[in-house]
């Protein structure tokens, strides 16, 4: 399952909820993308995605799911 989403994401997150134990992939949108990849004020960065996430998606991320993968213009990696 984690394969497939991987072949067809461009840009987006990968892992699975922390309470249902259900596999859990998000899209992300140029902005949003631009913040996951932001060196400079990470923390900061971070919780506006995730606060851009949950507005755009109903998906809370942050505390919620436990990432394994990053997708960044189709190539995936893993997730630190």
């Amino acid at each position: 399952m984690y394969i497939m989403r991987k072949l067809t994401m461009i840009n987006g997150l990968i892992g699975t909820h922390l309470a249902t134990g259900q596999d859990v992939s998000v899209s992300l949108n140029a902005k949003e993308m631009q913040l996951a990849c932001d060196k400079t004020d990470s923390e900061k960065s971070w919780s506006l995605m995730n606060k851009s996430i949950l507005n755009r998606t109903g998906i809370e991320i942050a505390g919620q799911v436990e990432l394994y993968y990053i997708v960044i213009n189709g190539i995936t990696k893993d997730f630190h």
